[in-house]
């Protein structure tokens, strides 16, 4: 809770799930609510694409302008984050399992509903909706949103199709290390 306090006083802003993965390492289940949830999970493999859209984000603007929409619609924006919560809850069992088919569905419903609450951007949706196109079991943007990275469910059989065909659109595929250790005293 020390290091996620430090992102709140310099940020104002932040789940600490960037942390939690940094210390932690490997595949985690994490909820930001009181207190922190944070359970490592047994995920052999887990294909995953990462690619960048070419557009740096501002996390702190995008969470406060999802705010002022939160503050500005009450009965309109609160229900669509407890959806998003529950999408959260349901995606555990379907990771637990390696049901990417449903896992994918569930990623492409939170694309959906970030997309609602104005955090997507053209780049972001483009690399979606090509994803979504060439076979991708499901893709959402990543973090805040506003740009950076959309992250892809992808078939290791349809990895390098769409590696190809996201590169050849000018955007950038970035390595991906699964289950990297985290933080160690050696």
């Amino acid at each position: 809770d020390m290091g996620v306090d430090a992102i709140q006083q310099v940020q104002h802003v932040g789940s600490g799930a960037d942390l939690a993965a940094a210390i932690w390492g490997g595949t985690l289940y994490y909820a930001n609510h009181t207190p922190r949830e944070i359970v490592p999970l047994d995920i052999p493999t887990l294909p995953l694409m990462v690619v960048y859209s070419g557009q740096k984000a501002g996390t702190v603007n995008y969470v406060q302008q999802v705010r002022q929409l939160h503050d500005s619609l009450p009965d309109i924006v609160p229900p669509i984050i407890e959806l998003m919560l529950t999408l959260v809850e349901e995606g555990r069992p379907a990771l637990e399992k390696a049901d990417w088919p449903h896992l994918g569905q569930l990623m492409n419903i939170q694309h959906g509903l970030l997309h609602a609450i104005g955090v997507d951007t053209a780049p972001l949706a483009d690399i979606v909706f090509q994803a979504r196109a060439a076979g991708a079991y499901g893709a959402k943007l990543s973090g805040a949103g506003g740009g950076d990275c959309a992250i892809l469910l992808v078939s290791p059989t349809k990895h390098e199709l769409l590696s190809e065909t996201l590169t050849h659109a000018g955007y950038h595929v970035l390595p991906l290390s699964v289950n990297a250790a985290g933080v160690c005293l050696e």
